[in-house]
């Protein structure tokens, strides 16, 4: 039998849910984490990472001594990406070298001549490569250390962060800066539509966030996640591996469905499970995952989010897509889907066929069989637009509302950019109990993309690393 009493419950199981119960029993408080799956993130956010990502968490499981974080690398598998932006192909996630090189020659009136001249005399010596991929990884070692061990989230800052980075990183960002800070002053049209789509689909890849501006650090952390090399994460290894670790550290694991929710003055009261354990009273309660679903509690976002809607489809004819991305990650926009309905969509390809999340705006009650005609004309035009010939007449094997989420932001204007890193916004949890009840709660958290991070994954990480402070 679980004991009854706790400090905290964390509905949740992730990775993450992992590291915060670790941090939260080293200040010996009693925890257990709740395996209720209508509380998940989706893949987008637990099952891919970055090189800053990954020094963290390494640097997490040598200071906390947890084996499966140590040797991370066991469990990642590198995975390049391509986004393509109309008609505009981009290969990324290899190394820092390659990955800045693809972006010159993909997007080269992005940047000034001289600029580029000087920075493809090094892009075109092997050693000179060599070099910069060293110095970008150290350096996402010592920011990975500096943030974790003497950093918060609301202390983190651009000017400390340029501090440790290196001379050749600090150049290649200012030229890359420039291109962002001047999109309204391009001689051409269509370069400052394609800039402006750019950074509003990979904000929406690397920071769970939709917008046309940025900070200068968020842009520095895009800067950043641009250069780095793509992993994989096997997800459910590292879980497998986590649970024994977390269980013999004095912490309570339960797959359960919460049948009930008992609040007294507007703060946790008891949890009902949907097991023989029955009820149990937690102090305080942590949400874990993206939007949670069909649970009595709410989480208020007074942004636009959009959800993916995960679709499996295949060509009527067999024919060949001829796309040469098998088996590959792909980013998909074009300027004209930029605030419209479904702004982008991310998917795997096979020959005849693909496996795709549609990110599509989200509305109270709406079910698929409203949009789905819209979503298959959209996705037949996408496809049609790619391959340079019409795809029509697709046959759907499944389609479905996903886990996946991101938010739209008002964008800033260049004048207005600002230098640190804006705190993680407040997010309120509302008591749905009863019907018309609609009260906000206390000590209860969530961690996740709504709470619209600046630097999507890390910014998580940050606050979660911070979680003792509950």
């Amino acid at each position: 039998m679980i004991n009854k009493k706790f400090n905290m419950a964390l509905i949740g199981k992730n990775y993450l849910s992992f590291l915060l119960s670790i941090e939260l029993m080293e200040w010996n408080m009693k925890v257990i984490i709740l395996d209720d799956k209508r509380v998940t993130y989706g893949q987008h956010y637990t099952d891919y990472l970055c090189q800053l990502e990954y020094s963290f968490l390494m640097l997490w499981g040598e200071d906390r001594q947890i084996e499966p974080f140590q040797k991370l690398q066991h469990y990642i598998v590198k995975k390049p990406f391509s986004i393509i932006i109309g008609q505009h192909r981009v290969l990324l996630g290899n190394s820092p070298a390659q990955n800045l090189s693809e972006l010159i020659r993909k997007f080269p009136n992005f940047f000034l001549y001289e600029e580029l001249k000087e920075i493809n005399l090094f892009l075109c010596d092997e050693d000179k490569q060599a070099q910069f991929n060293d110095s970008y990884y150290a350096f996402c070692s010592r920011l990975a250390e500096n943030s974790f061990r003497f950093r918060t989230s609301q202390n983190l800052s651009l000017g400390y962060t340029l501090s440790l980075c290196p001379e050749n990183i600090k150049f290649i960002f200012s030229v890359f800066e420039k291109a962002f800070l001047n999109q309204d002053n391009f001689k051409e049209p269509d370069d400052t539509l394609n800039i402006k789509t750019f950074l509003y689909l990979t904000r929406g890849i690397f920071h769970r966030k939709l917008s046309i501006g940025a900070t200068e650090f968020e842009l520095f952390h895009l800067f950043l996640s641009l250069l780095s090399p793509h992993f994989q994460l096997d997800h459910k290894a590292l879980m497998g591996d986590l649970l024994p670790i977390f269980t013999e550290r004095g912490g309570a694991f339960k797959k359960t469905y919460i049948k009930d929710w008992l609040f007294e003055k507007k703060r946790p009261w008891s949890l009902e499970l949907s097991s023989y354990e029955g009820i149990i009273h937690p102090q305080k309660i942590s949400l874990l995952g993206g939007r949670p679903e069909s649970i009595p509690v709410k989480v208020d976002v007074k942004e636009k989010s959009f959800r993916s809607i995960d679709l499996r489809f295949a060509l009527n004819e067999k024919a060949d897509l001829k796309l040469g991305l098998e088996g590959q990650r792909v980013f998909y926009t074009r300027s004209q889907k930029i605030g419209g309905q479904n702004p982008f969509w991310e998917g795997r390809f096979q020959k005849n066929g693909g496996v795709l999340k549609i990110y599509n705006r989200s509305y109270k009650g709406m079910k698929i069989d409203f949009i789905k005609n819209f979503i298959i004309a959209e996705l037949e035009k996408d496809l049609s637009i790619i391959c340079k010939r019409p795809i029509t007449n697709l046959l759907i094997e499944s389609i479905h509302f996903g886990h996946d989420l991101c938010l739209e932001e008002k964008s800033f204007k260049s004048s207005g950019f600002k230098q640190d890193m804006p705190l993680l916004s407040k997010v309120e949890v509302y008591d749905c109990t009863a019907p018309g009840l609609d009260d906000l709660l206390k000590n209860v958290h969530y961690f996740g993309p709504l709470k619209r991070g600046s630097f999507g994954l890390f910014s998580t990480l940050m606050e979660i690393k911070d979680g003792p402070s509950l």
